[in-house]
């Protein structure tokens, strides 16, 4: 995730690359699903370059690869998706969802103080990874990284108040 988004919004998903000649976008979403887009009434995209811009997507689809392919109106051939690489389909942070509880946007979870259950200071969140099993979340302290799977059974409290997360490690991991 980018940290350099305007203040007040939040990315649903990031363009990685044009997907044809005819304009679409290749996209990694960042949200709970291409349905997520479609339902946004007010989408916009940023980059760091041509700054927020309003769109309308016009189609979208998930391929088996779990990428998602969109086309927007304002896009109508290559060279101006290739314009749109790395940028953000974000939408206001007043625009989310609400969530059930116990679950958090990544955004929210992004740069939280993770300790064990015992005390002991694992570092902060600086990444999510989408892996095939589950989500995981890199922890770094120092030139220390640690991985923590994003299950029930290992995240047993979320501040996002005091933004900290406590966390049981099983004895595999306690032990480096």
């Amino acid at each position: 995730m980018n940290n350099s988004l305007p203040e007040g919004y939040v990315a649903l998903a990031q363009v990685m690359r044009p997907q044809g000649l005819k304009g679409d976008l290749k996209i990694h979403l960042l949200c709970s699903g291409i349905e997520r887009l479609q339902a946004c009434a007010d989408l916009k995209i940023f980059h760091s370059t041509q700054g927020l811009i309003s769109v309308a997507m016009t189609t979208a689809a998930v391929r088996p690869d779990g990428y998602g392919v969109i086309h927007l109106k304002e896009v109508t051939n290559r060279s101006e998706a290739e314009k749109l690489r790395e940028a953000f389909l974000v939408i206001q942070a007043d625009q989310t969802v609400s969530l059930a509880a116990d679950t958090f946007f990544i955004h929210d979870l992004l740069g939280l103080q993770v300790e064990t259950i015992q005390g002991e200071d694992l570092g902060i969140v600086t990444e999510m990874l989408e892996l095939p099993a589950n989500w995981v979340f890199l922890v770094q302290k120092g030139n220390q990284e640690t991985l923590i799977p994003s299950l029930k059974s290992m995240i047993r409290h979320v501040d996002l108040k005091k933004r900290k997360m406590i966390v049981a490690l099983p004895e595999f991991l306690e032990a480096q």
